[in-house]
């Protein structure tokens, strides 16, 4: 059986315990991937202010 004939079988009551299992999941992967990113912006824009500083400053006539 294809994996549409499997889904076209499925009762409303499965799909609605599948997405339930499914959203507490997704919410945390959900808020892990904010907090990578949060903390990788923490890093990295004081690194980028650095570095057009430098670039900033060398291009500029002594």
């Amino acid at each position: 059986m294809t994996g549409t004939a499997a889904a076209a079988n499925l009762s409303a009551e499965q799909v609605s315990a599948m997405l339930e299992e499914l959203s507490p999941r997704a919410a945390s992967d959900a808020a892990l991937r904010h907090r990578n990113f949060s903390r990788l912006l923490r890093v990295l824009l004081p690194a980028i202010v650095v570095i057009v500083w430098l670039a900033a400053s060398l291009a500029a006539p002594a």
